[in-house]
């Protein structure tokens, strides 16, 4: 195991044959980190770990905020008694709209005849539909908001309608009840997840105040952590996370927490990843 205080992150417990991006980890695997974790470190909450990295702490962390977080993922944390926070965004509170990403797999890799063609990507077979959505979503993740929603809804159009079945995220009674499950922490994702450094001031003003203020008024408290969407921050993101009231923001590189770090671009493994290399 790496020597030396860590935070760790999974995004979804779940066992899902359509995962190009390999966002889920099954049950069964997610029990069996949990162990091995707990058996080799002491699991502490995040902001207890950044307030006092401790050489053998851990803390554990799930981005986005799909309904597995509380229907597998906090039962099996709960059982073996580990806390960990939740990082959720707030659009589908209200919404319950799909992520983007999930819309585009199932657009391109779900089940079902699609034209030979997307644009300039060819899709005939399977292979060619598997770089068309690496394509698209490399081009989609950086847009603003609007614009992200017209090409989705371009490809929404090419594709024909979404199965029932996407993986959804939670809505506000969802996002609740996770929050009263003990040992769970909700912290803030934005709005809409947008990757921030490419956004206007404006956008970004708003996916981390009105992403706070939803969370606060929901569970009568603010947030204190922020987890960048995409783990993408920029110098001008993290000065306006720390002037939105955040206490820390997490990032998505693989280090080792040191108790000198910017508390607004901590480092934090892949969970995986993390056990991998041990």
């Amino acid at each position: 195991m790496l020597g030396g205080p860590a935070i760790v992150a999974w995004h979804r417990i779940a066992e899902d044959p359509l995962d190009p991006f390999a966002l889920c980890t099954s049950p069964e695997r997610f029990r069996a980190q949990l162990a091995r974790l707990s058996a080799e470190r002491r699991v502490v909450p995040l902001e207890e770990l950044i307030a006092a990295p401790a050489p053998d702490a851990i803390a554990l962390t799930l981005d986005d905020g799909y309904r597995d977080a509380l229907e597998l993922a906090a039962p099996i944390l709960r059982a073996a008694g580990l806390p960990a926070t939740f990082f959720v965004t707030t659009a589908p509170l209200a919404s319950g709209a799909p992520f983007f990403w999930d819309e585009l797999v199932h657009a391109f890799a779900g089940a079902g005849d699609r034209p030979a063609t997307f644009e300039s990507w060819p899709t005939a077979t399977a292979a060619d539909r598997e770089a068309a959505l690496r394509g698209v979503h490399a081009l989609a993740y950086k847009l603003t908001l609007e614009a992200r929603d017209q090409l989705v809804a371009h490809v929404r159009r090419w594709a024909g309608p979404a199965p029932a079945a996407l993986p959804r995220p939670l809505d506000a009674r969802g996002v609740r009840a996770l929050a009263e499950q003990p040992g769970c922490h909700i912290g803030a994702h934005g709005v809409h997840h947008l990757h921030l450094p490419t956004q206007p001031a404006e956008a970004l003003a708003h996916e981390l105040h009105a992403g706070r203020a939803a969370l606060h008024a929901l569970l009568g408290q603010p947030p204190a952590t922020f987890a960048y969407p995409f783990g993408a921050w920029s110098d001008q993101v993290r000065d306006a996370v720390r002037a939105a009231g955040y206490h820390n923001a997490v990032t998505v590189e693989a280090r080792r927490f040191a108790a000198g770090d910017d508390r607004w671009a901590l480092p934090r493994f892949d969970a995986g990843a993390f056990l991998e290399a041990a």
